[in-house]
């Protein structure tokens, strides 16, 4: 009988190379083969994470520069008041700017990203916000006002009773000094930073006070560094001045305080000279002849020229 060999047996003269390919794929003597299988992909992925960092590089690299290369010029004026160099130093060490440098136009260049200018928008328009919706609130007024102002921050208009147009004017710079300091991080075009801020008496509508930006910048930073300066002159008597009682054939309340709920405590005729000693509003604190303290009212009386 022949001798009888499996057909997928081969000698060992034959070698392992003549085996058949499903078991020579997992020979374990075939350790070189089981290396290539691996490397291809081994290559693949780390090409493909190369390539990642190498893309994620590149791209912060080019946004990093171009956002530091974004500059900013502040006007100084609106740090009128203020010690400059803390401004600069509070605005790299709190606020995030890059660095802020002194030019000689007056102005101050902020470097900055993207991302700083927008976080500084937002806070100045919060701060800016925060301010109109005082004002707004009665119960928080510093002074009565009407105000009103556009949804650009553009336009702002008070409306007070003009003994108060001091504590106005102090209130209407701030708001200017808040609302252009916005509009540079804002826009970019200076042209769209046109702001204007208008005090009227809120009785007769006569325009009391208006700075506009930038034509009155140097004229705002002036009124926050000498208020005193750009007050009205009083209108009507003045403490030290006389007036003569003027209500005809009628006679006049002398009350012991500014109001009509004050207590009467003398009648004067029409004709009586009154040394001014004080003022609240339309109201005249004044003294009598026979050295009578008391309030008037500034209607009744007109000013004293000493022929009468």
């Amino acid at each position: 009988m022949d001798k009888y060999e499996h057909p997928h047996v081969e000698s060992k003269e034959q070698g392992r190379d003549k085996l058949p390919a499903y078991q020579n794929r997992y020979n374990p003597e075939n350790k070189s083969d089981g290396k290539k299988r691996w490397l291809f992909p081994l290559v693949l992925v780390i090409l493909l994470i190369a390539g990642a960092g190498a893309f994620w590089l590149i791209n912060n690299l080019s946004e990093g520069a171009s956002e530091q290369d974004l500059e900013i010029a502040i006007p100084a004026k609106l740090f009128a008041g203020e010690d400059l160099d803390q401004v600069m130093t509070f605005a790299v060490e709190e606020q995030g700017v890059a660095g802020v440098v002194p030019v000689d136009d007056g102005s101050l260049i902020y470097t900055m990203s993207s991302r700083v200018r927008d976080s500084l928008l937002a806070e100045a328009e919060n701060e800016l916000e925060e301010k109109l919706a005082a004002l707004q609130d009665n119960g928080q007024d510093p002074f009565p006002v009407d105000l009103s102002y556009d949804s650009a921050y553009k336009d702002f208009l008070f409306r007070v009773d003009r003994q108060y147009y001091d504590h106005a004017l102090q209130t209407a710079v701030e708001v200017y000094v808040m609302a252009v300091y916005y509009h540079h991080f804002y826009t970019d075009d200076a042209a769209e930073r046109e702001v204007t801020v208008t005090i009227e008496d809120y009785e007769t509508g006569e325009t009391l006070e208006s700075i506009a930006f930038p034509d009155d910048l140097n004229r705002a930073a002036a009124m926050i560094e000498s208020p005193e300066e750009f007050a009205l002159e009083p209108q009507g008597p003045a403490a030290g001045d006389k007036v003569i009682v003027s209500t005809g054939p009628d006679n006049l309340n002398l009350r012991n305080g500014p109001q009509i709920t004050y207590l009467i405590i003398d009648i004067l005729r029409s004709g009586t000279v009154l040394e001014v000693t004080g003022t609240e509003g339309a109201w005249l604190e004044v003294i009598t002849p026979e050295g009578l303290e008391g309030w008037v009212h500034g209607d009744f009386v007109e000013p004293y020229d000493g022929e009468n």
